[in-house]
């Protein structure tokens, strides 16, 4: 790791410094000092999206509100 990127003296490797896309896609199939951080980000954003279309999919999966307006303006709040 250079020297300016060395803030904690204990984290001796792990970095994924200078990584071109291809390999920081590939960084993720293995174990580095951002592998929980990004993995939990990752899963919760694809069931972000995915609940977010099935919701929008579905139309009605709030009974309560009186119009389809109403609907799609608290949907995409």
């Amino acid at each position: 790791i250079p020297e300016f990127l060395q803030s904690n003296p204990y984290i001796r490797t792990g970095y994924r410094y200078g990584l071109s896309v291809k390999g920081c896609i590939l960084s993720l199939l293995y174990l580095n000092n951002e592998t929980i951080n990004v993995w939990s980000h990752l899963i919760g954003a694809v069931l972000f999206i995915y609940f977010f279309l099935r919701d929008l999919y579905l139309g009605k999966t709030l009974p309560l509100l009186s119009s389809n307006t109403d609907y799609y303006f608290v949907l995409f709040y």
